[in-house]
């Protein structure tokens, strides 16, 4: 099974890739989809019948991937923090490991669900 988006597709969605990082986003892009697979296990069915966009699967592969290469240089580190005289500055990273994974908001994007609901109450 191939991946849902190539490095260039991350390129046009976020910046410009060195081929190293280009070698990574591609190994990751297939990472990424092949946890698409898991968690939606007919995704492929409904992107070829129609019932979901192919470009949704494009881009929460590439934001998946964005996520996980912007975790770079920090992997395993929570936290930092920096003191330079009275000067403090202190950052929390979101994804300390690099890890894929999509947002609540992402997966109602490919499950075409949320938890809100519409009813109508009439009189008594």
């Amino acid at each position: 099974m191939s991946a849902y988006a190539t490095s260039t597709d991350l390129t046009a969605r976020w910046r410009v890739l060195s081929n190293e990082e280009a070698s990574q986003a591609d190994t990751l892009l297939g990472d990424a989809a092949v946890w698409l697979r898991v968690w939606f296990p007919d995704l492929d069915a409904r992107i070829e019948s129609g019932d979901v966009d192919a470009q949704a699967a494009v881009m929460l592969s590439c934001a998946m991937v964005k996520r996980a290469m912007l975790a770079s240089g920090h992997e395993g580190q929570s936290s930092g923090m920096s003191v330079m005289g009275p000067f403090t500055t202190q950052v929390a990273f979101r994804n300390p490991e690099g890890n894929l994974y999509i947002t609540e908001q992402e997966m109602i994007l490919l499950d075409g669900r949320s938890d809100a609901v519409s009813m109508e109450c009439t009189g008594l």
